[in-house]
């Protein structure tokens, strides 16, 4: 059953997915131009799926996601970053099933920090998804789980008396919110800034007037 199931499935589908490593991540072509070719739309009439046509480049890409059902679970992620549907399988095994190992608390509680703390610096430095607001989400619900087993490790240490975990508790929900706060508020932030850039790229004269029309407004 180990064989089968936490190790197999993940395996499988990782290996079924790598046969289309190519089409998901073209060598040579940049990821804008990768994550334009997959901007199409689906949608469901009865008995058919009509895929609406935007760019006839696009048809090897939809050709792919329709015939391979498989090669959706890469859409969300930017192209080199295909796997990460596998990897996600992967790090929740390791903090679940994989704590299981371990016969004394000690060790896996070393186990479950250090499996946070590098998954945590990976997600935070590959920013995965090509929904930015998708990726501080994650980014977050990675922070919830490391300051989760930090909590947990006061606690069982009986560093705190019952009020104390009262407290700590209560530390924690507010370090929650003011983490997702500033993580989203940033995230808009450079959002909007990267928009403005790519609009000034492609429409300099008209991008640079809305922009000053924009700042006299809010002035």
């Amino acid at each position: 059953m180990v064989l089968i199931y936490p190790v197999g499935v993940p395996a499988s589908f990782l290996l079924t997915l790598s046969q289309h490593r190519s089409k998901l991540d073209p060598p040579g072509v940049p990821e804008a131009k990768v994550l334009e070719m997959r901007d199409f739309e689906m949608s469901e009439t009865p008995g058919a799926s009509v895929l609406v046509d935007k760019d006839e480049q696009k048809c090897a890409t939809k050709e792919l996601f329709v015939k391979e059902p498989i090669t959706a679970f890469a859409r969300p992620y930017r192209p080199q970053y295909w796997y990460f549907e596998a990897y996600i399988m992967l790090r929740r095994i390791l903090l679940t099933s994989g704590s299981l190992c371990f016969d004394d608390l000690s060790s896996m509680i070393v186990f479950v920090l250090m499996v946070s703390i590098v998954t945590l610096v990976f997600e935070d430095q590959a920013k995965p998804h090509t929904n930015k607001f998708l990726s501080a989400f994650c980014y977050c619900m990675s922070w919830q789980v490391l300051l989760c087993i930090l909590m947990l490790l006061l606690l069982d240490a009986k560093m705190t008396s019952k009020e104390g975990a009262m407290v700590i508790s209560a530390a924690l929900l507010i370090t929650n919110i003011g983490l997702v706060a500033i993580v989203l508020k940033d995230t808009k932030t450079k959002e909007k800034r990267s928009q403005r850039e790519l609009k000034l790229q492609k429409f300099p004269s008209s991008a640079l007037s809305q922009l000053r029309e924009d700042d006299e407004t809010r002035a």
